[in-house]
């Protein structure tokens, strides 16, 4: 009983003195994942790791992450939860990922926004997601290949 107590008093004693779990720099998060996707895909939806994941965001180098992805066969595209399952850079009327592919939903997104977080990270996502996902597919501009549902 008496080391309950004193783990209590230890956990009160970081809690005062200003200890606390600092969060990692998105710069290690992404050399962990490799690319921002992965990233992406990793996350739980909490506050701190859409931060981390904002960071990373800003810097994102989409091109690279591509041709990353490309030489890994990866077939996962980015979604967005909401009232409908979003695809950006996909599927303009709704149409559903591509035979062989499969989208993962990145926790963290919504339409219900709760904080100006979110709202950040909600627009850099879906800005990322737009072009990685069509870049994966091989649908972006620079290929002259028009997305599903766009008028030739």
């Amino acid at each position: 009983m008496r080391s309950v107590y004193v783990l209590v008093w230890l956990a009160g004693a970081c809690a005062v003195s200003g200890v606390r779990h600092q969060r990692p720099a998105a710069r290690q998060e992404t050399a962990k994942a490799g690319t921002i996707a992965e990233l992406l895909f990793s996350l739980d939806g909490t506050e701190t790791q859409m931060k981390v994941a904002i960071d990373a965001l800003a810097r994102s180098d989409v091109a690279r992450d591509v041709g990353t992805a490309k030489r890994r066969g990866e077939r996962r595209l980015i979604g967005l939860y909401g009232y409908a399952v979003e695809i950006p850079g996909v599927d303009e009327n709704g149409g559903g990922p591509p035979n062989g592919y499969i989208t993962v939903l990145i926790k963290g997104t919504s339409d219900f926004i709760r904080t100006e977080t979110q709202a950040r990270f909600q627009q850099l996502v879906r800005e990322y997601a737009e072009k990685y996902n069509s870049g994966l597919l091989g649908l972006s501009s620079e290929s002259g290949v028009a997305p599903p549902g766009a008028m030739r």
